[in-house]
């Protein structure tokens, strides 16, 4: 049975938040790496902006909290000088 927010908000498509796993209705957002859909009040980490900065078009990109500890754990390689520090390639002169 489809809520009347689902009716008006197609793109939820019953949808289960990733967190509560409800389909209440709420303020839902859609992570930008995963493309599942969450409740933004379910998602209580320090740091995240308010529901409208993820809301706009132009505004911030909302990423997950699995995601968020993916990305996390996959180190980022430094560069320094326009290298990467740490490579092994040996370039010839």
């Amino acid at each position: 049975r489809l809520t009347a927010y689902e009716f008006a908000h197609d793109d939820v498509d019953g949808e289960c938040c990733l967190l509560c796993h409800s389909s209440a209705a709420g303020d839902w957002v859609n992570c930008g790496i995963c493309g599942e859909w969450a409740h933004f009040g379910c998602d209580r980490r320090q740091g995240l902006g308010a529901f409208k900065d993820y809301a706009k078009t132009d505004g911030l990109e909302y990423i997950c909290p699995h995601c968020s500890i993916s990305n996390f754990k996959k180190k980022p390689q430094k560069i320094a000088n326009g290298f990467l520090q740490g490579s092994t390639v040996s370039r010839p002169l």
